[in-house]
């Protein structure tokens, strides 16, 4: 990536000196550029404000808050690319077999991403579907009892001890647990369990006895308990959403790819494949 950078640098270097002039400031005005407004140039190709806004939006996050950022720097780098761009199809190297493989190599990569977008965006169930999925569907969506805890894991019995003996001597829960340094609060809720049985006994505010386990010691102080009950249509639809849409992305690709086989020629003959790989150089 850094070889790329100091090539295209270079280059650009070589055009301005060869007669490319890199844009001039505009001229100073009191009403601010519309999408319209051209800021930049290379050849007859133009760029707006609106085309840089859009060339920003295709960007992920953090690299479009770095462009914007430094936006000139920005839009001076994308038309040397173009400059350079047209300074190669000038010599003619698009026209080159191995160029013209790897164009067609990046415009078929671009045009799948594309299909697979447009496959993601036709698998997204409607929300009357989200809906008839969850009213056949209701027992799936049914939560057990739980309860909400502040769980506290220490190494050793001592230390979960020597917490507790501070909070029944009057110390409050959160400093009693940071004068352990080792020890950390973790608000959690848990269904009934192994572990999490000793927080069903407890009364809302009460700290457990310490929880003995493979990976530690646990404290445990409830904060409420949760009754039974189903999770609400709004709940489950991020939930269903990915059930549903997994399962129809599944179904659109397998009617594609039959269809592509049967109906628009596409073909592999295996047969003299596995005999070419077979047959002595």
């Amino acid at each position: 990536m850094r070889r790329g950078t100091v090539l295209i640098s270079s280059l650009a270097l070589i055009l301005l000196a060869g007669g490319l002039q890199a844009p001039q400031p505009a001229a100073q005005t009191s009403n601010a550029a519309s999408d319209d407004t051209v800021v930049a140039r290379a050849g007859q190709t133009t760029y707006t404000l609106g085309d840089i806004r859009r060339q920003l939006s295709r960007l992920e996050a953090p690299y479009r808050y770095a462009a914007e950022r430094r936006l000139p720097e920005y839009v001076k780098e994308l038309v040397q690319r173009e400059a350079l761009a047209q300074e190669a199809r000038r010599l003619r190297l698009d026209r080159e077999p191995e160029v013209r493989a790897q164009i067609e190599q990046a415009v078929q990569a671009v045009l799948i991403d594309a299909l697979s977008k447009e496959i993601t965006s036709q698998a997204m169930p409607s929300p009357q579907e989200v809906r008839a999925y969850y009213e056949a569907q209701e027992e799936e969506f049914r939560l057990p009892e739980q309860v909400q805890v502040d769980q506290v894991m220490v190494p050793t019995e001592p230390q979960a001890e020597a917490i507790r003996s501070a909070i029944a001597a009057g110390q409050a829960f959160e400093p009693a647990v940071e004068a352990h340094s080792d020890a950390a609060i973790d608000v959690s809720v848990f269904p009934r369990g192994m572990r999490e049985q000793a927080a069903f006994a407890l009364e809302p505010g009460e700290v457990s006895q310490p929880v003995r386990t493979e990976s530690g010691v646990y404290l445990l102080r409830l904060h409420e308990r949760l009754p039974a009950r189903l999770r609400s249509l709004e709940g489950a639809t991020p939930l269903i959403q990915a059930r549903l849409s997994g399962q129809n992305r599944e179904r659109l690709g397998q009617q594609l790819e039959e269809r592509l086989w049967t109906s628009a020629g596409v073909s592999v003959r295996e047969d003299l494949l596995e005999a070419a790989i077979l047959a002595p150089e």
